[in-house]
């Protein structure tokens, strides 16, 4: 039989402290952040129920930078944490896995992350777009338990007739986040605001989520008092915005078609947007491409590409694409294969190699065609049977065409 001596005591000791110290981690690091429900749908709707308690959901994508960064550093904050297990039964679900599609299109989710809040019933009442810092989540968190800034009561209030700046506000910013009509709230509450308030931080914010048109009074407010908003809110900022607002009526123009739009935004691109041309020579070209003249297309992308150093691969190759499928021209197909050659230096994907390998079949380098196309086919395993099957299809035309030479 087994005796104990005093040291062998000793160590028994510390041995169980050490194990019962590292047995209580867990529950100590769960407690430091948000507790996330692990279940179904179904079952997190019955626990909100039984809990009383609205839904907090992380809706996120795997590959989403954003996300990953609010695991890192809002979701593990003690305060948010403890607000948040309080107040709400939280949800984490992969939007493009399982259930996740179909609750997307049930909530009009369109980026990430994308915060809702629902009731267990799964209805909206309150929801938040993009990456929140623990401030920032918890300031969510609070207009979400708000009945004041709740959609339904919002809803009353605007169809009783308010006229209330922050009454408006506060329902048209809840539509547009919520991914529904929100232009006619938004005007009616840019109606209460003066010239000379368009610079303040919640119509800078209004601006920045309202504005797309370029002959409404916002936005030639942010042209002809530029300085004065970089000054408040940075140069970026209100550069991105004015991009955005310039690169969306290039597209309704092209859309409509309205030539007279289209200039009017080329303008604003070369006069008052900082970067040297670079977004009206991109615009041109995004243009073209819209209104499907090729010719120019070509013109104005050998323009970009040869005037500006562009390393965005997506770029490059759906350049490289459209000129595989629209140009015959030896020369500008030159052009192309380099960007295409370029994207796959850059990002080692299929797309790119498919697009490079399709180029190179086309200007007849079938030699080098071959061995991209065997090993584009390897790539194409993890896109799906219709892409496998379209590189094979690929790689006997190439090997044919070998044959015949």
């Amino acid at each position: 039989m087994l005796k104990f001596t005093p040291i062998m005591r000793s160590f028994t000791h510390i041995f169980l402290l050490f194990a019962f110290a590292c047995c209580s981690l867990p529950t100590q690091a769960q407690s430091s952040g948000i507790r996330f429900f692990q279940g179904s749908w179904e079952e997190v709707l019955a626990e909100a129920e039984a809990q009383r308690k609205l839904i907090f959901i992380d809706a996120y994508a795997t590959w989403c930078g954003p996300c990953k960064m609010m695991d890192r550093n809002t979701f593990p904050n003690e305060k948010v944490g403890e607000f948040f297990n309080e107040h709400f039964v939280s949800y984490k679900i992969d939007m493009e896995k399982g259930e996740g599609p179909a609750l997307a299109d049930r909530y009009n989710v369109k980026g990430y992350p994308t915060l809702l809040f629902v009731n267990y019933k799964g209805e909206q009442v309150h929801r938040a777009e993009g990456y929140k810092s623990p401030r920032e989540l918890l300031a969510q968190g609070k207009a979400a338990l708000d009945p004041a800034k709740n959609k339904t009561t919002l809803e009353l209030r605007y169809e009783a007739g308010t006229n209330d700046p922050a009454t408006l506000f506060d329902y048209a910013m809840t539509l547009y986040q919520m991914g529904e009509p929100y232009e006619e709230v938004a005007q009616k509450y840019f109606a209460t605001q003066p010239d000379k308030a368009l610079t303040s931080g919640t119509n800078w914010e209004a601006i920045r989520a309202f504005t797309h048109k370029i002959d409404s009074r916002e936005f030639q407010c942010l042209l002809a008092k530029q300085k004065k908003f970089a000054k408040l809110y940075g140069k970026e900022a209100v550069q991105n915005k004015i991009i955005e607002v310039v690169e969306l009526n290039t597209e309704q123009a092209a859309a409509i078609p309205d030539p007279g739009l289209y200039q009017k935004a080329m303008k604003i691109a070369l006069e008052e947007i900082d970067d040297d041309g670079f977004t009206a020579s991109r615009l041109r070209m995004k243009y073209a491409a819209l209104t499907q003249n090729w010719q120019e297309y070509a013109h104005k992308a050998s323009i970009l590409f040869d005037t500006y150093s562009i390393t965005d691969p997506k770029v490059l190759n759906e350049a490289a694409w459209n000129f595989y499928l629209h140009v015959d021209d030896p020369a500008l197909l030159q052009k192309a294969l380099s960007w295409a050659r370029q994207s796959t230096a850059i990002d080692n994907a299929y797309y790119n190699h498919r697009t490079f390998t399709y180029l190179l079949y086309k200007t007849e380098n079938y030699e080098e065609a071959l061995k991209l196309a065997y090993k584009t086919r390897r790539m194409a395993e993890f896109e799906g049977e219709e892409a496998y099957m379209e590189m094979g299809e690929l790689l006997q035309k190439i090997k044919q065409a070998t044959q015949n030479r």
